[in-house]
């Protein structure tokens, strides 16, 4: 499973209140969702990389950027639907 979770998504907190679950197991009640790390998605990144120019990738925040055109988050989606596992880049 693979996830992606920009700065300024306010859409993975309701997400966790309204219907995350809850794993009682893994620290009291907590409610997970696939940006958490003991939820266990592979994690895509969403800011910027490669500088400007040829190459570079431009960082999204909030939930309406994921497919912008020349995004990182594109790109690490592109790579996933490719089956470039390992081209892809996790957040920092």
């Amino acid at each position: 499973m693979w996830n992606q979770e920009a700065d300024g998504d306010a859409v993975p907190d309701i997400g966790r209140w309204g219907h995350g679950g809850s794993q009682w197991s893994l620290g009291g009640g907590v409610f997970l969702i696939p940006s958490d790390e003991a939820f266990g998605a592979n994690q895509m990144n969403t800011d910027a990389e490669g500088g400007e120019g040829p190459g570079g990738t431009k960082g999204v925040e909030g939930h309406s950027g994921y497919w912008d055109e020349s995004s990182t988050a594109l790109k690490n989606q592109a790579l996933v639907v490719v089956g470039e596992y390992g081209d892809v880049t996790e957040p920092e």
